[in-house]
């Protein structure tokens, strides 16, 4: 596991990429939900976890799709994107786990190992595999407010196939 970032890979068929970017953690306190992203360029991996217990968040938590008022503790929403040949890829969790372990000082780790959707109606779907160790966690003061149920948008063009061939993205 690479400490602060986030090492990842995902295979759309027999195509494989590689990804590898700095991940950030904030605590929501009013949602009780500890947020995950690791950004680089246009592309990028969000991690949304509902721990039972705020106090211990070092857990297994079972990947669930988006949408609707509940949210199953502990449970874990994953979405990814990068920016494709012509559009922005999109994917969403629909199963798998997110697992993580936490250290003396708070810090997190995360092993992630899901099957995601595309966004487009019909697309493709992709299993990806990730880890990350020692990530420090800050208090999001931002967040507040009911959590409202999110609703897939209107489709969009599909996504264009991968090449290939592995591949790193810039």
């Amino acid at each position: 596991m690479g400490s602060r970032s986030l090492s990842s890979r995902w295979i759309i068929d027999e195509d494989t990429t590689s990804f590898q970017a700095p991940v950030l953690a904030s605590w929501c306190g009013a949602k009780q939900r500890l947020d995950l992203l690791a950004l680089r360029g246009d592309s990028g991996i969000g991690l949304a976890l509902y721990p039972v217990d705020s106090a211990k968040l070092a857990a297994v938590y079972t990947v669930t799709e988006p949408g609707g008022p509940i949210q199953i503790r502990p449970g874990a929403g994953v979405a990814i994107r990068w920016f494709g040949k012509t559009a922005v890829e999109g994917f969403w969790g629909r199963q798998g786990t997110v697992t993580v372990t936490q250290d003396k000082r708070g810090r997190v780790g995360v092993a992630i190992d899901a099957m995601l959707v595309s966004s487009v109606l019909g697309g493709p779907a992709l299993a990806l595999t990730g880890s990350a160790s020692g990530i420090p966690i800050a208090v999001d003061t931002t967040c507040a407010g009911a959590e409202t149920p999110s609703v897939p948008g209107p489709a969009v063009p599909g996504p264009t196939r991968p090449d290939s061939a592995p591949r790193e993205i810039d």
